[in-house]
């Protein structure tokens, strides 16, 4: 099937509670952690502000404050009944194996966590991270689209993680490159191929990225559709392209 010239459009206020289930989980994998306090933490970049107050003003509950000496800022969540609501959310969609742990061991295990966990209903089912909004979470939280100019033309996805666990995930649905930086001790999983980031457009197409990283990736969808259509072999064609990958540097120096 062809890319569409126009991308979908998804309003946040389309997401409905068991999307958003399913992409809080991802962001949790992401960057976020339940601490022994309890809290809910999650980290986002100072451009993703809206994001995080987007993620308070769904859950009802929480701060949103910037970090010291850094270009961030947290969405901390330590009121009973929110984290009561975030566990009620995220319990069972929570991909890797230390976030589960602590929320069961900080959050679930408290008797005020089962009292008002009366109020929800059964939880939403479980469904692959490829055909929710997991995986866009995932990404909203350690995601980048990139665009290549300078010698070859490509379009890629990495994602980075201390821990290789859930990029195995990726590699396997989308297949791809992992590797491991020894400076930082860090893995990186990127797409490196068209083939797969058509893939990857079929997917964002359908579950929507919600904070600043979707406008990255309108821009890099406009190069991909580009390369569908083979525009990227004309001197017009590279010099969008090479706008486009402008585009991206400026929104993260933003």
């Amino acid at each position: 099937m062809p890319i569409s010239i126009h991308p979908p459009k998804h309003p946040r206020t389309a997401l409905t509670e068991e999307m958003f289930a399913h992409y809080l989980a991802g962001l949790i994998d992401a960057d976020g952690h339940f601490s022994a306090l309890p809290q809910c933490v999650i980290s986002f970049h100072h451009t993703d502000r809206s994001l995080a107050f987007f993620i308070k003003s769904r859950i009802g509950y929480g701060t949103v404050k910037p970090v010291k000496d850094k270009q961030a800022v947290n969405y901390i969540c330590a009121h009973q009944q929110g984290l009561t609501y975030i566990a009620w959310l995220v319990k069972g969609h929570l991909r890797h194996p230390s976030k589960q742990e602590q929320l069961t061991t900080r959050v679930l295990s408290h008797d005020w966590c089962h009292k008002n966990m009366l109020r929800y209903s059964q939880s939403f089912p479980s469904m692959s991270a490829f055909e929710s909004h997991w995986f866009a979470g995932f990404v909203e939280g350690d995601g980048s689209f990139q665009i290549k100019t300078s010698r070859d033309i490509r379009v890629m996805l990495q994602v980075d993680q201390k821990e290789r666990l859930l990029l195995d995930l990726i590699h396997r649905m989308f297949g791809g490159y992992l590797g491991y930086r020894k400076k930082t001790k860090t893995f990186y999983y990127s797409s490196t191929s068209f083939v797969r980031a058509f893939a990857l457009v079929k997917y964002f197409d359908r579950f929507q990225l919600l904070g600043r990283k979707c406008v990255d990736y309108i821009h890099w969808r406009k190069c991909v559709l580009l390369i569908s259509q083979k525009k990227h072999l004309t001197e017009i064609g590279r010099a969008k392209m090479i706008e486009l990958k402008a585009k991206l540097r400026v929104l993260r120096g933003s």
